[in-house]
């Protein structure tokens, strides 16, 4: 208590409550008023902390995803510096190539065909380590000093000997190792710049999700929104954690749910526990091998 003015106090010793709460029922009415106050109060501090020991493990997930698409942004655009650095020795050996008009078009043509296939690219294990040896057995057949320093990215990108083959018969003997190496620097920035882009759709894919989960950019009234986009944010927020817990989430949707009214923000809070208590429960109950969480939404009836 504070005194705001000059005060008598009345002091009793602990002793006499048990007789005064007995004999005195004012006194008792104003311990359970001052009782509930309190429970009111640490109850509010209670939920207050839980909100905000959630959003800091949130928070933590979520710094942890943001940084792994930053830090390749920042080691790509590093390693992409250097690689800039030697392409004037590079250049200087292009620039004494000569070739026909007719030449450079299908010496252009297969390189950006290959760029533009190049996620369809899907190659096993064995098949790349055989196309390597390969490579390496053709570039070694033809001279070139580098063999094992070009053949990782021409095979990234798909090239097999058959290509090697067509570059040959379009240029002289002398231009082979400058053409090989100029394709292979051509494909090298490219495979850096695409680990930036897919890096900053990563990050930006991460943004919208964080603003669809919180709808920081909408009105605080009753909306009519799909019900997967506040669950695939929610996944979102929490896949540091589903990662962590080795758990394999499967989303069995029905597609054509009608759009439910309310407080996406709030309904957001109840995914977000649900999920959380699935993967805590998990964790706690961890068998050999991966767990597995399956959401399912459908419609019943009205519902």
């Amino acid at each position: 208590g504070i005194a705001k003015t000059a005060a008598t106090v009345i002091c009793f010793h602990k002793r006499h409550f048990p007789e005064m709460i007995k004999t005195q029922f004012e006194l008792t009415q104003a311990f359970v008023h001052v009782m509930t106050n309190r429970i009111r109060t640490f109850t509010t501090l209670q939920i207050q902390n839980e909100k905000l020991m959630s959003l800091g493990k949130l928070s933590a997930g979520l710094a942890h995803e943001l940084n792994n698409p930053a830090s390749a942004i920042v080691r790509s655009a590093n390693a992409l510096r250097d690689h800039l650095k030697g392409q004037p020795d590079k250049f200087k050996q292009v620039i004494g190539i000569r070739m026909t008009d007719e030449q450079v078009d299908s010496i252009n043509n297969l390189l950006f065909t290959k760029i533009a296939e190049h996620k369809a690219n899907q190659q096993s294990l064995m098949e790349r380590t055989d196309l390597e040896d390969e490579l390496t057995d053709w570039l070694e057949d033809n001279n070139f000093d580098n063999a094992y320093d070009l053949v990782e990215n021409l095979v990234e990108f798909g090239f097999g000997t058959d290509q090697l083959d067509e570059v040959k018969r379009n240029t002289t003997a002398n231009d082979l190792k400058p053409i090989i190496g100029w394709i292979e620097s051509n494909l090298s920035t490219e495979k850096m710049v695409e680990e930036i882009q897919e890096s900053s759709v990563r990050i930006a894919d991460l943004i919208k999700s964080i603003k669809g989960y919180t709808h920081m950019d909408r009105s605080n009234d009753q909306q009519a929104i799909d019900i997967h986009e506040g669950l695939r944010s929610t996944i979102t927020m929490l896949k540091h954690k589903i990662k962590r817990g080795q758990i394999i989430l499967i989303e069995d949707f029905e597609n054509e749910l009608p759009a439910l009214k309310g407080f996406p923000g709030e309904r957001n809070q109840v995914w977000t526990n649900i999920l959380n208590n699935a993967i805590d429960e998990l964790a706690e109950h961890k068998q050999q091998g991966n767990s597995t969480i399956t959401l399912t939404t459908q419609q019943d009836g009205n519902f």
